[in-house]
């Protein structure tokens, strides 16, 4: 039972003492020499910790790349050829990094006559490389999907070039089936 006391009693103790601050007697010297006392310095001022985020693309580049690249997908073939031809000669002749991921974006679109992953891939490469500049994460994200695009498009052609073999040896085994029905039918005629 005093253990559960003794730390309730220890703190009445120190609070009753923190209220009690006495003035030093006056001096005798005069009375209107009366002492002030000095109040306590404040304590200093602590901000609290903010959680700051690592270093993030400014969003106003990364939105408008986003964005440009949704405008791209839903342009119309002619539209998109006089954009693509906008943007290649900007880019000849500005060689700025935003006219450069725009150029990517357009030989990035699937299913397009302007695609072209190659050259995608190589207007994207310094920005990969560039982890410190606005544009690299999307970039980055271009650059994965341009290679998976690749990627499932090698796949494609490998599963139709399986398929155009199995389709021919169907076929041979239809006609071998063919040629052994007809001996069968010749061999039965002649019994």
């Amino acid at each position: 039972m005093m253990r559960t006391r003794l730390p309730f009693i220890l703190l009445a103790v120190v609070l009753s003492g923190a209220g009690c601050v006495t003035a030093p007697p006056p001096s005798s010297s005069t009375p209107a020499e009366a002492r002030v006392l000095e109040a306590p310095e404040p304590p200093p001022v602590v901000e609290p910790l903010v959680a700051r985020p690592m270093s993030v693309p400014p969003a106003d580049e990364t939105s408008r790349a986003l964005s440009y690249f949704d405008r791209l997908r839903r342009m119309p073939p002619p539209e998109l050829a006089r954009e693509q031809e906008s943007v290649r000669t900007a880019y000849l002749r500005s060689h700025e990094d935003a006219d450069r991921m725009r150029l990517a974006m357009i030989y990035a679109l699937p299913n397009s006559s302007i695609t072209d992953e190659a050259r995608a891939l190589e207007l994207l490469e310094p920005l990969v490389k560039t982890p410190a500049h606005a544009l690299h994460p999307v970039a980055v994200l271009l650059s994965t999907y341009v290679q998976e695009q690749k990627r499932l498009a090698q796949n494609a052609l490998a599963l139709q070039k399986d398929v155009q073999t199995l389709q021919q040896k169907l076929d041979a085994l239809r006609s071998l089936e063919r040629a052994l029905s007809e001996r069968e039918g010749t061999a039965q005629r002649r019994r």
